[in-house]
């Protein structure tokens, strides 16, 4: 799916496409995030994203994708989603798309480098999401559960938090309906 992301050095939109995730995905976080990724913030250490393709990769339920801005070819983002087996929290009839994980590359945290390199990242995967639950016939809902640092992304995207998950290690968990808003 193609899609816009924002060049922060240009101050120009910048063309990207979401691509199903791939050998090629694997190997960019071998090589461009995983050395990056160390050295931050602890709770993403165990985001090994081969670890999760393989244990993701071959169930039915789960779909994997990543971003890659079209110059440079390089991923940018990737999202591991669930499609079948989670409901509304605030609706328990209501089907959603779950993303169970959510990343954007390490040099396009604002908050773990003053500059970042392409925002807008996690807002396109976020709306690509969406756009699989409407394809799903989930009328585009969308849930997840936040680390405390990203919980102000999802507030300024209008999600609506359901309070901690005691769960889910107590992280907040959000949900996004498709109210004819953007992201």
């Amino acid at each position: 799916m193609k899609t816009q992301i924002y060049c922060v050095a240009d101050q120009v939109l910048v063309p990207a496409e979401i691509k199903k995730f791939n050998q090629k995905s694997l190997d960019d976080f071998i090589t461009f995030w995983r050395s990056r990724i160390q050295p931050q913030l602890q709770d993403e250490v165990y985001w090994n994203w081969l670890d999760k393709y393989r244990m993701y990769g071959s169930k039915d339920n789960y779909e994997a994708y990543a971003i890659e801005n079209e110059s440079e070819q390089i991923t940018q983002g990737m999202m591991l989603i669930e499609t079948q087996n989670h409901r509304s929290k605030f609706n328990r009839k209501r089907r959603i798309v779950y993303v169970e994980t959510i990343e954007t590359a390490p040099w396009n945290r604002p908050n773990s480098q003053p500059d970042p390199q392409f925002k807008w990242v996690g807002t396109a995967l976020l709306r690509f999401a969406q756009w699989r639950s409407e394809q799903l016939g989930y009328d585009g809902i969308i849930g997840l559960h936040s680390l405390p640092e990203s919980e102000n992304f999802y507030k300024k995207r209008k999600m609506i938090s359901a309070g901690q998950d005691p769960k889910k290690d107590n992280l907040t968990y959000f949900e996004w309906y498709n109210t004819g808003d953007e992201l």
